[in-house]
């Protein structure tokens, strides 16, 4: 087969029934799966980085340590947890925490301007999260690098202080 037609021949990825539905991507809730145009999943995600990325707390060092500390344990299915600790996690743990008399360096302005995330937010906070926990060891040093591939902003642009992308 030559390449122009591999491009041009549709393949179907299987997923989730719950998830294909609430994407409006099939309507077929029957089985566990459903298959899905490869093609129409790839927009949705291009247009769920797009929202991310524009939605993307600009934050301290400070405030990123104090999310990723009140999301410390990788979650398997961060994305699926999500409903339940958008309010919750992190401000809510951290409060706990300082409550309990642990001292993370964070003070309460910090929580109350996380504690305020919407969604997108919320989202760019977990995929932060996911992708250091998981791919980075906890290594703080890295966390420039992190906030730079989720905020699609080079690295020198991710903290509150940085130049605007703009700028540079």
């Amino acid at each position: 087969m030559t390449a122009s037609a591999l491009a041009t021949q549709k393949t179907d990825i299987d997923i989730p029934s719950e998830i294909a539905s609430a994407l409006n991507l099939s309507n077929d809730t029957s089985s566990e799966h459903a298959k899905v145009d490869r093609d129409r999943l790839f927009d949705l995600l291009g247009n769920f980085t797009a929202m991310v990325r524009a939605g993307f707390p600009i934050l301290s060092e400070i405030q990123w340590r104090l999310i990723l500390r009140g999301i410390q344990e990788p979650h398997e299915q961060i994305l699926g947890a999500m409903g339940t600790a958008l309010a919750h996690l992190p401000a809510s743990y951290i409060t706990w925490q300082l409550q309990e008399g642990h001292e993370f360096g964070f003070d309460e302005s910090d929580i109350e301007e996380v504690s305020k995330f919407g969604a997108a937010e919320t989202v760019a906070a977990y995929l932060v999260a996911d992708r250091f926990w998981h791919s980075n060891e906890g290594d703080i040093t890295s966390l420039r690098k992190v906030l730079s591939e989720v905020s699609g902003r080079p690295e020198e642009c991710v903290l509150k202080g940085d130049p605007d992308s703009l700028e540079l």
